[in-house]
């Protein structure tokens, strides 16, 4: 088998290669070729292929070139507009912390006020409470006072009943008792009456109940020396079981009714001696009360 020969004419040779013009949208048809064969091409067609080549590689250049300034004017206005947008951030930020500390500082002086507000109001409302409470403790303590008054007047007036009811009783029981004492109770009374006799009084006289004289003179007997003069006197208005001893100096009375009056009396008094004492703890009770 024999291979196609091909002769050496009719290989073209690789000549020149032209740049293509990225400038254009389309393709140059003078770039498009991509070789020009020796002794096919004319002279001028060559040279006019090379001055093609240059123009495009000089359109090439300037195109770059215009591009590099476009590029360069651009990143000089981004640059403007960030520092433009830096500055007008920078502004916000500063109105926002001047906003933000103005706020802070009003919602700290708000606290502020308040507790300090708060505190007064509590000082002052406690104040206000401690006038009234004291206010109306006065009054309760008056009102008391009011109403103890008529109670003490009734507790006094209803210990001076109970009193005068006792003596009352008492008296009215004593003569039984003298009656029921067989002549101990006239007895008892001479003894005491004569012991009370100063020495060397002269002559004595005893008046008694004339029921009662028989046991005045034995009690006389035997308690009387025999130089001493004693007279018993019978006296119908003296109650038994009481006397009455006379002598140039002394009178003693020694009646029932007289003693029975004498120890009522004292009994009166130390009634009332309580009562009063009762009345001023009250009162005192009641101004401890009030100043509290």
């Amino acid at each position: 088998m024999s291979a196609k020969f091909r002769p050496k004419s009719s290989q073209v040779p690789y000549e020149n290669w032209v740049l293509p013009d990225v400038s254009s949208s389309q393709p140059s048809k003078a770039g498009s070729s991509v070789g020009i064969a020796s002794g096919t091409t004319e002279p001028s067609t060559s040279k006019r292929t090379n001055t093609i080549g240059q123009a495009g590689i000089a359109h090439s250049a300037q195109t770059v070139s215009k591009n590099t300034a476009s590029a360069q004017v651009t990143v000089v206005d981004e640059e403007v507009v960030a520092e433009k947008v830096t500055l007008a951030e920078l502004e916000k930020i500063h109105e926002q912390a001047h906003l933000e500390g103005y706020e802070e500082g009003r919602e700290e002086g708000r606290k502020a006020g308040h507790a300090e507000g708060l505190a007064q109001g509590l000082a002052e409302g406690r104040a206000q409470a401690d006038a009234v409470l004291a206010q109306q403790q006065a009054q309760l303590v008056s009102l008391i006072t009011a109403l103890n008054a008529p109670l003490a007047q009734h507790q006094q007036q209803l210990a001076l009943l109970a009193t005068e009811l006792s003596l009352a009783v008492a008296e009215a029981v004593i003569p039984s008792a003298v009656l029921a004492s067989d002549f101990k109770a006239i007895a008892q009374a001479v003894e005491e009456s004569l012991a009370q006799l100063p020495n060397n009084v002269g002559l004595i006289r005893v008046l008694a109940h004339p029921d009662e004289v028989n046991a005045v003179n034995e009690c006389v007997a035997a308690m009387v020396d025999d130089d001493v003069q004693v007279s018993v006197v019978a006296k119908p208005d003296i109650q038994q079981g009481g006397c009455v001893i006379k002598s140039e100096h002394t009178d003693i009375d020694h009646l029932i009714q007289t003693r029975f009056d004498a120890v009522a009396g004292e009994l009166r008094e130390r009634v009332a001696l309580a009562l009063s004492h009762q009345l001023a703890d009250q009162t005192h009770q009641a101004d401890d009360n009030g100043s509290e």
